[in-house]
């Protein structure tokens, strides 16, 4: 499902299925992206909600350069955002969070198979990775994402539903506090 369909569903279930101007006032993509991110970032760091798996494979096919890979989504909080790498002969990478943890841990023990970090959406391995497929199993910055970018997850009803509450939740509205029959003054 394409991010610009995945806020369009949202914004139906927040409107009870009738969406109209108002509801689109409501309920703005920027608003709904933001909301995303949010409870993408609650999970990722452990947060208490429903969702216990919000990292989503991306399928990468060849190398550029001295072994890195341009993702093509942005990692949610950068290298934390990204938990393994596979090959397609079954090898999983594990990640070193910082530059600097790359740069000391290569020198104090190499390891059999490399390990990465990543730097913005580039994703480096600290040596020749095997294979010449790999998934990156990461959460994306939903915010960051391309509107045309696809957006699978096997949690997609639960992040509806939990973002749906948070919207309607936070939709406050101002009462008047007295009744009089007379329109309020702007």
């Amino acid at each position: 499902m394409r991010k610009i369909d995945f806020i369009q569903l949202i914004q139906d279930r927040a409107a009870g299925g009738d969406v109209t101007n108002d509801t689109l006032q409501k309920f703005k993509e920027n608003t709904i992206a933001a909301t995303i991110n949010n409870i993408l970032t609650e999970a990722l760091y452990g947060g208490r909600n429903m969702l216990s798996n919000v990292t989503f494979g991306f399928a990468y096919t060849a190398l550029t350069g001295n072994y890195y890979i341009d993702l093509t989504a942005t990692p949610l909080g950068s290298s934390n955002g990204v938990k393994t790498v596979v090959d397609d002969c079954g090898n999983t990478y594990f990640g070193r969070r910082t530059f600097d943890q790359n740069v000391l841990m290569t020198k104090i023990r190499p390891l059999a198979l490399p390990e990465f970090f990543v730097n913005d959406s580039r994703l480096t391995f600290s040596s020749e990775p095997k294979g010449t497929s790999w998934t990156v199993y990461m959460t994306p910055d939903f915010v960051e994402m391309d509107d045309d970018a696809e957006f699978t997850c096997p949690s997609i009803d639960q992040i509806v539903s939990v973002v749906v509450d948070k919207l309607k939740a936070t939709n406050n509205e101002p009462t008047e506090l007295i009744n009089n029959s007379k329109p309020d003054k702007g």
